[in-house]
């Protein structure tokens, strides 16, 4: 155990035994996640610009326009059916909302009217602006059932809704929903900063490698499997100090809300440290220049985080692909932290752990094997 923790020291020393290492390993990994949190968190106006033509200008059309602006969800551009078009095309409008000219008359003849809506291209937003538009449109129905289709009778309704007996207090929820989605995405973009920062560190054996010191300590009492966890449990120090430091700035500094408790994010992310410590032991193993380790990160890295979905939500990716992310251990802890986000116990994600850190003790193996051929290929 003391020939453990001396050569873990000396690891140490050679990490920050220059000022540039401090910010190589520590400030620049915690600055990235800081601003990828800040990039991913900065508010944008969320009204939607929708440019509305109302081809029948009547009191019932008013009141359905009304109503939709009402929901503090869309800037309202009133202009014509053709400039309505116009404004879609050049991007000036999200949506057209076109209200045509029998709308009230078809209300009145007991129909439910339809209204035109532009968009380029269909996709989740037209469905959402459509579903919008017919549950106003269905309200405005009911109450000329309820008129018995008369207007006068109708135009009454109308009017009690907004200034009768029965007021309304308009209130906002707070739409902790996409504040999840943007934690949850923050958290997949830090993963692989975590993941860099602990592949370069166990980098440094290519260059023990090459100068030599493998196969010195072959020849010393301490072996190369003890060097191996030495250099793991190293790594592990530097990485537990930056997620630290990454989750106590957010958090406490920056008011940041990961929707679970930070101690148990920490778990979670340094279990992922672990194995990304190791896996980056076994790439340094299989590589015997600093050049072929790059390319061994790049064919690595990138594409298992694209696979996990660190880069975008999975529910987005085709079935095939979303089983096939489990090969990563990425997924493994994103899924363990939108359990936890999703208001689960933490017994309930050791699971997902417990894989994860299979993960490394399988990458540790290989490590540990291929450097053991080193060793008795040098002896």
């Amino acid at each position: 155990m003391s020939k453990l923790w001396i050569v873990i020291k000396n690891i140490l020393k050679r990490i920050f035994n220059k000022p540039m290492n401090y910010l190589l390993h520590i400030v620049l990994p915690v600055a990235a996640a800081v601003g990828m949190f800040f990039a991913f968190s900065s508010e944008t106006s969320s009204n939607i610009a929708m440019a509305v033509s109302d081809m029948d200008d009547s009191k019932i059309s008013h009141a359905v326009i009304d109503s939709i602006e009402q929901t503090g969800k869309f800037d309202i551009i009133e202009v014509d059916s053709q400039k309505a078009d116009h404004m879609v095309a050049e991007g000036e409008a999200s949506f057209g909302y076109v209200i045509p000219e029998d709308f009230e008359e078809t209300v009145l003849n007991g129909e439910s009217p339809t209204v035109k809506i532009i968009a380029v291209g269909q996709n989740e937003g037209t469905a959402w602006i459509k579903d919008i538009s017919d549950y106003q449109i269905q309200n405005i129905v009911d109450m000329a059932l309820g008129a018995e289709y008369d207007q006068a009778v109708l135009y009454q309704m109308i009017d009690n809704t907004k200034e009768g007996p029965i007021t309304m207090t308009p209130a906002t929820a707070e739409d902790i929903t996409s504040k999840k989605d943007v934690a949850a995405s923050a958290i997949g973009m830090y993963i692989m900063v975590l993941m860099i920062s602990t592949f370069t560190i166990a980098f440094m054996l290519l260059n023990e490698k090459q100068n030599g010191t493998l196969s010195r300590i072959s020849m010393a009492p301490v072996n190369t499997k003890i060097y191996t966890l030495a250099n793991i449990l190293a790594n592990l120090m530097v990485a537990a100090v930056q997620i630290a430091l990454v989750l106590v700035i957010l958090s406490a500094v920056l008011k940041m809300n990961f929707f679970m408790n930070p101690a148990v994010l920490f778990v979670i992310m340094f279990c992922l440290a672990i194995c990304a410590v190791s896996l980056g032991l076994m790439l340094a193993s299989f590589a015997k220049k600093t050049e072929v380790a790059g390319s061994l990160l790049s064919l690595v890295l990138t594409p298992s985080c694209m696979l996990a979905g660190c880069f975008w939500p999975i529910k987005f990716m085709p079935e095939y692909l979303k089983k096939a992310a489990y090969i990563t251990p990425q997924r493994w802890t994103l899924d363990a932290i939108s359990s936890m986000q999703s208001g689960l116990r933490f017994r309930e994600i050791i699971p997902d752990l417990i894989i994860v850190l299979s993960f490394a003790l399988l990458f540790f193996l290989i490590a540990a094997y291929r450097f053991n051929r080193e060793d008795k290929r040098l002896g």
